[in-house]
């Protein structure tokens, strides 16, 4: 399977640090023999009625995985997760391309209008992401990303 490297110049929303997902775990357990799961209402060595018990494991997610199941069939962004970045889906207004010379000197306009696309078209994306991985943690930006896929 080949890889290619690929480019965007524009938005990203980079997220800082381990993405987990808790996921809640019941079994059913003899208060006396605990090491030993069970299944029916009753312990088979003691008889004792079995109790629930419940744990909690955080299991890692890729950023992709994550906006599968928070997106569902939304395909309007695309994530990096080799470098914890999210993309736009989508081309934002001005694109600026790597297939010539570019004079990236004077592009602030172009990187406002960006920028401010992004928080208009993605502003219900980029909050669930906020609230899942804290503000501190999200950090919305522009520059060039490169991954390979």
């Amino acid at each position: 399977m080949a890889t290619e490297l690929n480019y965007v110049i524009g938005p990203y929303i980079e997220i800082i640090g381990k993405h987990t997902k808790s996921i809640s775990k019941v079994r059913r357990v003899c208060p006396e023999h605990s090491k030993f799961e069970a299944t029916g209402n009753f312990c088979r060595i003691c008889g004792a009625a079995l109790e629930n018990l419940s744990t909690i494991q955080e299991r890692p997610i890729s950023l992709q995985q994550f906006i599968w199941e928070k997106f569902e069939d939304d395909d309007s962004l695309f994530a990096c997760d080799d470098i914890n970045v999210i993309l736009p889906n989508h081309r934002p207004p001005g694109k600026i391309s790597l297939d010539r010379l570019t004079d990236l000197t004077n592009c602030q306009e172009i990187i406002n209008k960006q920028l401010d696309w992004f928080r208009q078209e993605y502003e219900n994306h980029i909050k669930v992401i906020e609230e899942t991985f804290g503000r501190d943690k999200t950090i919305l930006g522009w520059g060039i990303t490169s991954y390979y896929c």
